[in-house]
């Protein structure tokens, strides 16, 4: 029930945008853990939960440094391009400058 509520819930209204992943694979195993570990806490299974909790961990630890890996080489080569991207701006600005005189 909580996927479906999460994958109709109007979240560009709400937030002004879809969740990108890992935000969105996070939400999804969230909606999917929660009520299997309240399940498990209400059979006192403290293990099986221990175990899930790992489960969960080592799946999605991966993902995330893999996205935060991601996110810095574009940052790093958005960073790289910037400085010949504004230069280009400014030529183009002393150009119409220029042409309008």
């Amino acid at each position: 029930m909580l996927l479906l509520i999460e994958h109709l819930l109007p979240w560009e209204r709400i937030f002004g945008q879809r969740p990108q992943p890992p935000w969105s694979y996070m939400a999804g195993v969230a909606s999917l853990t929660v009520p299997f570990f309240a399940l498990l806490a209400r059979w006192g299974d403290w293990w099986a939960m221990g175990a899930w909790l790992a489960v969960v961990v080592a799946g999605g630890l991966p993902v995330i440094v893999g996205y935060d890996v991601r996110m810095r080489l574009e940052f790093k080569a958005l960073k790289a391009t910037l400085p010949k991207a504004l230069r280009l701006v400014d030529d183009l600005v002393a150009n119409v400058r220029g042409k309008g005189k």
